[in-house]
C-alpha cells in the first residue's frame, strides 16, 4: 500500500503517457517499483501532472533551456499560463540527525529483554542550542548519538548497573542518566514501579523552523529557484511544494519558530524571479467521527507577479480537489512498504457479518492460502468478539454455498462475500427426518 491506491497510480501512468516521454515513464515505473525514502515524491509528481492535465494543457519537461522544468501549463480557458517545478519535502534528514524513534524502539527492546514486570520505563532526551528568541540562528537538535552509538554511550555499564538496581528494589523509582561530552549525549531513563506496559518519552521538537532561511521548506525552494532560472522559460513561473512528511507545513509555530507563511515570504523577498509558491500539505481531520487525512492547499503570490492570485488559487484548489483519497500518510506509506519488503505480511483486515454471510479482504484470503499469512494471525484479525465465524459455521455443518468478489477499482483491495447454507450431512451429524417423504 502506498500513499494513494496503486491502482489509481497505474491509471495515472497510462493517462500521462499522452504528454510524458517514454523514457520518463520508464524512469517513474522503475522508481515506483523500488522502495525508498523518495517514493512519495514520484507519486506526487505523477498525480499532480495528471490533475493539471484535466483542467488544461500540460507540457512535461520541454526542452527550452539548460534545465528541464516539470510543468508548463495553460488553462482550458487560457486565463492562466505558467511554468512550475514540483518538489516534495519531508523531515527525513532531521529524523536521521535526531534518531529518537530508533532510540525509543531500542530502549523498548532492551527493557523487554530485562524481563522486568514490576514496572515500566520512560525517557527524556535533552537538546542543545535551544533558541532564546525568534531568529536567533540556532538550530534545535537532540542530545542523542547516532544509532551506532546507542550501545557505547547509553546502554553501557551504567545501564546494566541501573537494571541491577531496579531488580534489587523493584518497588522504588529509579533513574539513570547517560551524559557524554563527545559526542554530546544527555539521556535520562526512569523506572516507575507498578506501571508495567507504560512507556513514555519526552524530547524537544527539532522539526520547527528556528532559522527562517535554513529549513526543509526554504532549502527546497532555493534549489528549485535555481532550476527555474536555467529553464529558459520566459513567462510566469513558480514552485509547487508537496507534503512528504514535513511537520512545519501543518503545525502551529510557537514563539521560537517561523511559520510556513513567514518562510515563504522571506524566500519570495530574496528571489524576485519566482512569481508564486503553492504548498499542498496533508492535515489530519475527521469525518463523521472518524479520523482521516485531508489536503490543505495554499497559494502565495507576491504583488509583483504577472499572475492573478485569485485565479491561481482557484486552479490549485480545483486540481487538489481531484486528487484521490489518502490511504496512508507519506511517512507511514514508506514505513509500511519497507516493512512489507522484509517479507512480512500485514493483515489488511476489515470484515462484515450479516445473517449467513461474511465479507472479508480478498488479499488477506489469498495471503492465507499462499502461506504468507499465519492462520493464527488471520483468525485473530477476523475475530468478531465471539467464536470464530468460520469455525462456528463448520461446527454447525454449514458449508459455503456461494462466493462473490466485489472489485473496488480505486482501492488496493477487493471484497469476497461467502454465503453459508443449511447444515450439510457431508460434515454435519445425521438428523431424523421431520416429515415422511412419499416415493
Amino acid at each position: 500500500m502506498a500513499m494513494w491506491a496503486r491502482r489509481r497510480i497505474q491509471r495515472y501512468l497510462e493517462e500521462n503517457s499522452a504528454f510524458v516521454s517514454q523514457s520518463t515513464l520508464h524512469d517513474w515505473v522503475q522508481r515506483l517499483n523500488t522502495i525508498s525514502d523518495h517514493y512519495v515524491a514520484i507519486e506526487w509528481e505523477v498525480a499532480l501532472l495528471n490533475g493539471f492535465a484535466t483542467v488544461g494543457t500540460v507540457q512535461h519537461e520541454p526542452a527550452l533551456g539548460e534545465k528541464r522544468i516539470d510543468l508548463v501549463f495553460t488553462s482550458s480557458n487560457r486565463k492562466l499560463s505558467f511554468a512550475a517545478d514540483i518538489a516534495t519535502i519531508s523531515d527525513q534528514q532531521l529524523h536521521r540527525e535526531n534518531p529518537v524513534e530508533a532510540f525509543s524502539e531500542e530502549l523498548g527492546r532492551r527493557a523487554r529483554k530485562t524481563n522486568i514486570r514490576t514496572g515500566g520505563f520512560s525517557f527524556h532526551v535533552g537538546e542543545k542550542r535551544q533558541p532564546t528568541h525568534l531568529g536567533s540562528g540556532n538550530q534545535r537538535s537532540l542530545l542523542l548519538p547516532a544509532m551506532s552509538g546507542f550501545g557505547p554511550y547509553i546502554f553501557n555499564s551504567g545501564w546494566e548497573d541501573f537494571i541491577r538496581l531496579v531488580k534489587s528494589k523493584p518497588d522504588k523509582s529509579h533513574e539513570y542518566t547517560a551524559r557524554e561530552k563527545n559526542p554530546a549525549v544527555l539521556v535520562s531513563i526512569a523506572y516507575h514501579p507498578g506501571n508495567f506496559g507504560v512507556f513514555q518519552g519526552q524530547h524537544g521538537s527539532y522539526t520547527g523552523a528556528t532559522v527562517v532561511d535554513d529549513n526543509p521548506l526554504f532549502n527546497a525552494l532555493k534549489v528549485k529557484a535555481r532550476q527555474l532560472k536555467k529553464s529558459g522559460y520566459t513567462g510566469p513561473s513558480g514552485i509547487i511544494i508537496c507534503d512528504g512528511g514535513c511537520r512545519m507545513l501543518t503545525s502551529w509555530p510557537d514563539w521560537s519558530t517561523y511559520s510556513m507563511a513567514q518562510v515563504v515570504a522571506e524566500f519570495l523577498r530574496q528571489h524576485g524571479s519566482v512569481e508564486f509558491v503553492s504548498i499542498i500539505a496533508i492535515k489530519q481531520g475527521s469525518h463523521w467521527g472518524r479520523n482521516e487525512y485531508v489536503y490543505d492547499p495554499k497559494c502565495f503570490v507576491p504583488k509583483r507577479s504577472r499572475l492573478s492570485g485569485t485565479d491561481l488559487g482557484g486552479l490549485i484548489a480545483e486540481v487538489v480537489h481531484g486528487l484521490p483519497p489518502i490511504q496512508l500518510t507519506p511517512e507511514n506509506a514508506v514505513r509500511v512498504m519497507k516493512w512489507k519488503k522484509s517479507g512480512k505480511y500485514g493483515l489488511l483486515g476489515g470484515w462484515s457479518v450479516g445473517g449467513n454471510k461474511v465479507k472479508i479482504s480478498v488479499r488477506d484470503l489469498l495471503a492465507l492460502m499462499a502461506g504468507r499469512l499465519d492462520q493464527e494471525r488471520f483468525v485473530k484479525g477476523y475475530a468478531t468478539g465471539g467464536p470464530n465465524f468460520f469455525d462456528l459455521r463448520l461446527k454447525r455443518g454449514e458449508l459455503i454455498t456461494s462466493a462473490t468478489v466485489e472489485h473496488i477499482p480505486d482501492e488496493d483491495d477487493d471484497w469476497i462475500t461467502f454465503e453459508f447454507g443449511e447444515p450439510d450431512p457431508a460434515v454435519a451429524p445425521f438428523s431424523e427426518p421431520t416429515s415422511k417423504v412419499k416415493r
